[in-house]
C-alpha cells in the first residue's frame, strides 16, 4: 500500500462527478487526498490551525472519493492493496486531525519547517512520477518478476528523497513522522517483494543509469502527461505489475 501527497492536480477543484475508472477522473478525485496539496499554484503543508481544518475536511472528502472509484473499478489484488493504502492515510488523518491527539501537536510543532521544504518534497514526487512512467514503459510484455526490480528501485529513490530532504531541514522528528507516512506507503508487501533491491545496489544503479538515458531521450513520457499525482501514478504502476501485457 502506498500513501499520500505530493504534486496535487493543477488548476483542479474536488468534486464528486459520477465515478468513472479513467486516471483523469483518479487525479481529480485524489486532489486533496494528501498532505501535501497545491494551493493556488503553491504546494503547501498547512500550518494554521484553520489551515488544519480545512486540510482535513477536503482529505476526508478526497479519500471517500477515492475509496468509492476503487470498490467500482478495482478487482482482486489491486482492491484489496487500495483498501490498505486508503485505510492507511485515513487512519494517519485522524489521528492528526482529533485536535486533542498527541499525533496533532507534534504535527503542528513542525508544521512551518515542512510547509518550508513543500517545494523539494513535491520535487521528489515529480520524480517519481516520470521514473514510473518509464519503469512501465520498459515493463511492457515482462513477467511479475522481471517488472518488480524497476517498481522497486523507484520507489526506494522515493523513499530517500522524501526522508533525506525532510532530515536536512527539518531533523530527526519529521523525518520519523514523513518516514511513518512512507512505511505506511510501502507496507509488508513493498518490504518483502523488493528487499534485494536497495537503492545503492547494482540492480537499481543500472535502473536508475537507464531511466534517466530514456527520459533525457523524450521517450516513455506518456505517463506524465497524461497522470498528474502521485496517487494516479500508483495506480498506473499498479495496474502494470498485475498485468500480463
Amino acid at each position: 500500500m502506498f500513501t499520500f501527497w505530493m504534486l496535487p492536480y493543477i488548476g483542479a477543484v474536488y468534486s464528486a462527478p459520477t465515478i468513472d475508472c479513467s486516471y483523469k477522473y483518479l487525479d481529480i478525485c485524489a486532489n486533496d487526498l494528501l498532505l501535501f496539496r497545491d494551493i493556488g499554484g503553491i504546494v503547501r503543508a498547512p500550518v494554521s490551525i484553520e489551515e488544519l481544518r480545512q486540510q482535513c475536511e477536503s482529505q476526508a472528502k478526497s479519500e471517500n472519493c477515492v475509496r468509492e472509484r476503487s470498490e467500482q473499478c478495482t478487482t482482486g489484488i489491486v482492491k484489496g492493496i487500495s483498501r490498505l493504502f486508503l485505510d492507511t492515510i485515513r487512519d494517519e488523518m485522524e489521528s492528526r486531525c482529533d485536535f486533542t491527539s498527541e499525533e496533532h501537536q507534534k504535527y503542528m510543532e513542525m508544521a512551518p519547517c515542512l510547509d518550508s521544504i513543500s517545494g523539494k518534497i513535491a520535487n521528489c514526487s515529480i520524480e517519481f512520477i516520470k521514473s514510473t512512467d518509464v519503469s512501465v514503459g520498459i515493463s511492457s510484455g515482462l513477467t511479475l518478476k522481471q517488472k518488480i526490480p524497476h517498481a522497486c528501485c523507484n520507489f526506494g529513490l522515493y523513499s530517500d528523497c522524501m526522508l533525506g530532504t525532510t532530515k536536512e531541514s527539518c531533523g530527526a522528528e519529521a523525518e520519523a513522522f514523513i518516514k511513518n507516512m512512507v512505511d505506511g506507503a510501502s507496507g509488508d508487501l513493498i518490504e518483502t517483494a523488493c528487499s534485494a533491491y536497495k537503492v545503492d545496489s547494482e540492480t537499481c544503479r543500472e535502473n536508475l543509469k537507464l531511466t534517466k538515458q530514456l527520459e533525457a531521450e523524450g521517450k516513455y513520457n506518456g505517463l506524465y502527461k497524461e497522470i498528474k499525482t502521485f496517487m494516479g501514478a500508483i495506480a498506473k504502476l499498479t495496474d502494470s505489475l498485475t498485468s500480463r501485457n
